[in-house]
């Protein structure tokens, strides 16, 4: 899905894109993705599973590298399990259903 949103924002004239290449938390390239997310503009994290996306990414320094790109005034778009990547809460249809 991201190489897909990637090409999708570039023809839609988004510049310097980046596709996060990591599929654990402890993956080597996380460095890289709060580097970008340190100084970029803008953020999309593509829909997907949820529980996947956060099992790679909430322990890392992503989900605030995006909140701090809203901070400064850039924009974060989010679609589905994506939008799960900045709330403080997840719904996973996992747990207590009580």
């Amino acid at each position: 899905k991201g190489q897909r949103s990637a090409d999708w924002l570039k023809e839609n004239g988004a510049k310097n894109v980046y596709v996060a290449p990591v599929t654990r938390p402890d993956d080597p390239a996380m460095s890289e993705v709060v580097k970008q997310l340190a100084t970029a503009g803008g953020v999309w994290a593509p829909g997907g599973d949820q529980n996947r996306l956060m099992s790679v990414f909430a322990k890392t320094a992503v989900p605030a590298g995006i909140r701090a790109v809203l901070a400064r005034g850039g924009a974060a778009g989010r679609s589905s399990a994506g939008a799960s990547l900045t709330g403080q809460w997840m719904p996973t249809g996992d747990g207590d259903k009580t």
